[in-house]
């Protein structure tokens, strides 16, 4: 190789690396429409960002009408309960409140890395729709605006538990 051109791929290494993982994951995304955040999984982020914002989300929800555990059932507390990452975050790499739900402590844990079985698809969805049909969404804009971008809906279809249920059946790969 030249001097030349050896001397300006060493003092432009990191650009030229950069370029080609960009347009590799490009490719991969391309190569593989249904695999989610493929760049977010190349390159994963080195802290999860907080959850403050959803658990807020939540809390409201629950000062204003009952909400149950997926999982289990039970009525949650507004003071205890923990967010599932439905789809898991190892899956899709965020933390989007249209893929989030409140469940009783530990039973996220007990699904670990898995993708929850169809059966919970359903109260998952009920959940979802009760907490869109009583947030008051101007307060809370910044989860809404995750169901209209994540679900890909018009902030007039996330009230509509049809238009919510086709699109989640959509993005989780579930059936019902």
């Amino acid at each position: 190789m030249h001097p030349l051109w050896y001397e300006y791929f060493i003092s432009n290494l990191s650009i030229i690396q950069g370029w080609f993982s960009w347009h590799w994951c490009k490719y991969l995304q391309s190569k593989n429409p249904h695999v989610p955040a493929i760049i977010e999984k190349a390159f994963p982020p080195k802290h999860r960002s907080s959850l403050a914002t959803q658990t807020a989300y939540w809390k409201d929800i629950m000062k204003q009408v009952d909400v149950k555990c997926i999982y289990s059932g039970e009525i949650l507390n507004n003071k205890k309960f923990s967010l599932d990452h439905f789809l898991p975050w190892s899956f899709v790499n965020h933390n989007q409140a249209w893929n989030l739900v409140p469940v009783l402590p530990g039973a996220s844990s007990a699904k670990s890395n898995s993708i929850p079985h169809s059966m919970y698809l359903e109260p998952f969805i009920e959940n979802q729709h009760l907490g869109l049909t009583t947030v008051n969404t101007k307060k809370h804009r910044r989860c809404t605006d995750d169901y209209t971008n994540g679900l890909k809906l018009q902030q007039d279809e996330l009230r509509e538990i049809n238009a919510l249920e086709n699109s989640y059946i959509q993005t989780s790969g579930h059936s019902k």
